[in-house]
């Protein structure tokens, strides 16, 4: 009986173990706004999480950034992640509470250039254009979430 009971307290941790090792990699960060912002001040930072699409079959790439009394968040409606040039939809939580949606391009660098399943830590510079006269432009210092 003990060893039955042992043996499936061993298999129980190591599928959990397995479930962490395979769990989607999350990465909590700041961004600041850099000069050529037009939809904030230079120089104001904000928190933010960046979770990458790691594979075909993941969920699309989404960047949160939490701001003052409101925020915005970037998904790519495509495979990929937020590196290079691309079109992204976007929702902006007013300090109404009001939600809008936006669909525009960006231009980003992220190092490194490809998020793999084992990467803890990410750095990016990025310009995000959802309308005419707004520009997201912002660096930004990601760590991987513990547990993720």
């Amino acid at each position: 009986m003990l060893r039955k009971t042992l043996g499936a307290f061993l298999a129980l941790g190591v599928s959990c173990a397995a479930s962490v090792a395979t769990a989607v990699p999350i990465f909590d960060g700041t961004v600041t706004y850099i000069a050529g912002n037009t939809c904030g001040v230079a120089g104001a930072s904000y928190s933010a999480i960046y979770r990458p699409q790691i594979g075909a079959a993941a969920d699309e790439s989404t960047l949160i950034l939490f701001l003052y009394r409101s925020g915005v968040g970037f998904s790519r409606p495509t495979d990929g992640q937020f590196d290079g040039a691309g079109s992204f939809a976007m929702f902006f939580v007013t300090p109404s509470a009001t939600l809008v949606n936006r669909v525009g391009s960006f231009q980003a660098t992220q190092i490194p250039a490809s998020i793999v399943a084992g990467t803890q830590t990410i750095n990016i510079t990025a310009t995000f254009d959802p309308t005419a006269g707004c520009t997201f432009k912002f660096k930004g210092v990601f760590v991987r979430r513990a547990g993720t």
